[in-house]
């Protein structure tokens, strides 16, 4: 699943659940974004979160950042896990 946990979710990082310095985008969103690049700021995934773990195997992460420079290597992940 891609949500917006950090660039380096999951292969380092861990999701961040904080308020947002920009009041407009914390009135907006109730949180701050979860990751940040140039095209995006992703809210940090909550509930997708518990639906992705809940689905993964013992001790692997299967949820993916929307901010990571390239997403080859998590669509690999992801079809990889969908075909076995």
């Amino acid at each position: 699943m891609l949500g917006g946990g950090p660039a380096d979710y999951p292969d380092g990082g861990d999701a961040v659940y904080a308020d947002s310095p920009d009041p407009l985008f914390q009135d907006g969103f109730g949180i701050g974004p979860g990751c940040q690049s140039a095209d995006i700021d992703a809210l940090p995934p909550v509930r997708m979160r518990e639906v992705a773990e809940a689905f993964a195997d013992p001790g692997e992460r299967n949820l993916y950042s929307p901010c990571s420079p390239a997403l080859c290597g998590a669509f690999e992940r992801i079809i990889d896990d969908v075909v076995n």
